[in-house]
């Protein structure tokens, strides 16, 4: 990992209990001072790759090697921090002359890219957008993927977009034959919003194919809307204060940042263009309709079904698993209209139960919809006798595990659940 944001550095304090020597140690800038002081120039096509190597090797100087006492196993992660931050360190950022070093030596970071990948599985570069000459190293020279992380307001859908073009017009003038591959990410998504989200999501999807299209010469009829389904950074106001590793902070839990960067990872180490049609077009999406002193049971089901996310054969939002007491009109709307791919999930107890007649009339009309072959419903029995209104409404539907036996009362419930999961793999495979 490379924080090549010299103005506002900042990833070492994410890792400060990584390294013991993190917050004295020199980085990218003592480098660059260090290599622009030993290389002599050298005109372009004529350079001496030996001195190169020898001041490459050097780099190794400045990198730390981080220890994750919540990951022992991992022991290659580095880090080259922006730098060592004393009372010089903003005269210094402010007086390098970026323009002297590419004037002096014009591959050196074409090299220097060359250099790491050859000495890495992967490099990360953390760089500030805008119209820098670091933000052009950053964007144009280094890198083969070029990720571009954006919020879901115009100006930030505007800059990202000309930083794009602007680094892939480079590319196309220029003599290096590596591959520049965009992906974009949009980050802080409120799921709360459901209506400004969708609205959002149309725009930047467009904004983006209207962009490969222009930078990649590609043909009309390319879709972004698989990509951007699966890949989005939600918004958790708890990230907003203090700094966290989020992948570690919130692992394990449906839709948590550490589900959702690793989605987006699965796409960047992906080989596939990203305008392509993915192994599924268009996943289920859940809804699940249960009471809030069922949560423990709600939790368990997801848990299980977390295989199925992952493969993109089942999606959820944090609206679509509330406890029905907590649903609004825009939800309750959304289910009762919903045509296509919807499985509607029903926990059943004493307390939905008793719940009144709102659950069953959106039932009524998922159990309509589902004779079209487009919805799925599936009731799950977890405990207390079921009522007579409850039967009726299940009357020609199969209900799990079974009708003599709740879940709650089964021997054996990871066989029970196991076999929940298989009905519902069979459910959305035979739609």
């Amino acid at each position: 990992m490379i924080d090549w944001d010299l103005e506002a550095p900042g990833l070492d304090i994410y890792f400060k209990d990584c390294h013991p020597n993190i917050q004295a140690a020199e980085g990218a800038i003592e480098f660059f001072e260090m290599a622009k002081e030993r290389l002599g120039s050298m005109d372009y096509g004529q350079e001496n790759f030996e001195e190169l190597k020898t001041v490459f090797n050097k780099l190794s100087r400045y990198t730390l090697n981080l220890s994750l006492y919540q990951l022992p196993h991992i022991t290659t992660l580095h880090l080259l921090k922006a730098g060592r931050t004393d009372d010089t360190y903003q005269k210094r950022i402010h007086d390098f002359d970026w323009q002297a070093l590419f004037r002096s030596v014009p591959n050196f970071f074409t090299f220097l890219a060359e250099y790491l990948s050859a000495e890495y599985d992967y490099i990360l570069i953390d760089s500030r957008t805008g119209h820098t000459d670091i933000s052009s190293i950053c964007t144009a020279l280094m890198p083969e993927k070029l990720v571009l992380v954006f919020t879901p307001n115009e100006q930030s859908l505007q800059g990202v977009g000309k930083i794009a073009q602007n680094a892939t017009s480079y590319r196309l003038t220029s003599d290096d034959l590596r591959p520049m591959i965009i992906y974009p990410l949009p980050s802080r998504v409120d799921l709360a919003e459901e209506d400004l989200k969708k609205d959002w999501e149309t725009r930047y999807k467009i904004a983006f194919e209207n962009l490969f299209k222009d930078v990649y010469g590609l043909k009309n009829g390319i879709s972004l809307e698989n990509y951007f389904r699966h890949v989005q950074i939600r918004y958790a106001p708890r990230m907003s204060y203090g700094e966290y590793l989020a992948t570690l902070e919130e692992a394990g839990s449906p839709n948590s940042l550490a589900e959702n960067y690793e989605k987006f990872v699965i796409q960047l180490t992906s080989d596939a263009n990203i305008w392509e049609e993915q192994h599924v077009s268009s996943p289920y999406e859940l809804t699940l309709i249960y009471n809030e002193k069922n949560k423990d049971a709600a939790q368990e089901l997801l848990s299980n079904l977390n295989a199925l996310k992952k493969k993109s054969e089942l999606r959820w939002e944090d609206s679509n698993v509330l406890p029905f007491g907590e649903w609004d009109t825009v939800l309750k709307r959304k289910i009762s209209t919903k045509k296509d791919h919807h499985l509607v999930v029903v926990l059943i107890d004493e307390y939905l139960q008793k719940n009144g007649q709102d659950w069953q009339d959106l039932v009524k009309e998922s159990l309509k919809l589902e004779a079209s072959g487009s919805v799925a419903v599936l009731p799950i029995w977890i405990n207390s006798p079921l009522q007579d209104k409850t039967m009726n409404l299940f009357d020609k539907k199969l209900l799990f595990p079974n009708r003599r036996t709740p879940l709650q009362n089964m021997k054996d419930k990871d066989a029970a659940w196991l076999g929940i999961v298989n009905e519902i793999k069979k459910q959305i495979k035979s739609k």
